[in-house]
């Protein structure tokens, strides 16, 4: 067997794959209950903090009785949002460690988390501005890679499919539900900042549950073309180890 074919070697997760190369490699309709816990996690880091952000807006900042400058700083944050698709073309186009998915979610989750500290000592709009905008920014590139993985472990099985994001969407939801009812008995224990600063918490465990997510690394070819495994000519899940296997 030549060096191509066994170029995924050792896992590259945190996690054991199931499958081995002589067994086709990585399996696309693999388990997904850490990528899930991410979901459930990252929602709460976003959720739990929601009550407390308007406090300090409010109170702090001073924005109660300026509703338009209030507007305008949510518009600048939901517009960082709908950037998705470049976040995901990022992740596409620049593999980390021959990863697509699982580095952007560590690093989205870690930066969500520094972000939060931030946000919770701003003092002048200045600060909410620079803290609001890169902790929307690197909660999508979390969140982008966590759903891009999804799509990968559907396969090309439309239910399957369905089903992952059903789920998916319900796991969310429970985040936040959890997240919401767990604010309020906070916020009447600790300040609204202190509220805030938590909620990083939930987002640095949401980056260490995803490096236990398992995820098939790109491959360099002859022709140094980085690629899925599974995108090889012969088509499913492992052809790149069958292509290598042929030349070797």
């Amino acid at each position: 067997m030549t060096t191509e074919g066994t170029a995924a070697g050792r896992p590259v997760s945190g996690s054991e794959w199931s499958r081995s190369a002589f067994s086709g490699g990585w399996d696309k309709r693999g388990d997904t209950r850490w990528l899930y816990a991410v979901f459930f996690l990252l929602t709460m880091a976003q959720s739990l903090p929601l009550t407390a952000i308007q406090v300090v807006l409010n109170r702090d900042l001073g924005l109660q009785e300026r509703p338009e400058a209030l507007n305008r700083f949510f518009a600048v944050e939901f517009s960082m949002s709908m950037l998705k698709p470049i976040y995901a073309a990022v992740s596409d186009l620049l593999p980390i460690a021959r990863r697509r998915r699982v580095p952007y979610m560590m690093i989205g989750g870690v930066m969500y988390a520094v972000m939060l500290q931030a946000y919770a000592s701003v003092r002048t709009i200045g600060q909410l501005y620079a803290a609001g905008v890169c902790s929307v920014i690197f909660y999508a590139i979390c969140e982008t890679g966590a759903d891009g993985l999804l799509v990968q472990l559907s396969g090309e099985d439309p239910r399957r499919a369905m089903s992952l994001q059903a789920d998916g969407m319900l796991v969310r939801s429970a985040g936040s539900f959890v997240a919401t009812a767990l604010s309020i008995p906070l916020l009447a224990a600790v300040p609204a900042r202190a509220c805030i600063s938590a909620a990083g918490l939930f987002a640095l465990a949401a980056a260490a549950v995803a490096a236990k997510v398992a995820e098939e690394p790109v491959v360099v070819r002859a022709n140094d073309r980085a690629v899925w495994r599974g995108d090889s000519p012969g088509g499913g899940a492992g052809a790149g180890f069958a292509e290598g296997r042929d030349r070797g």
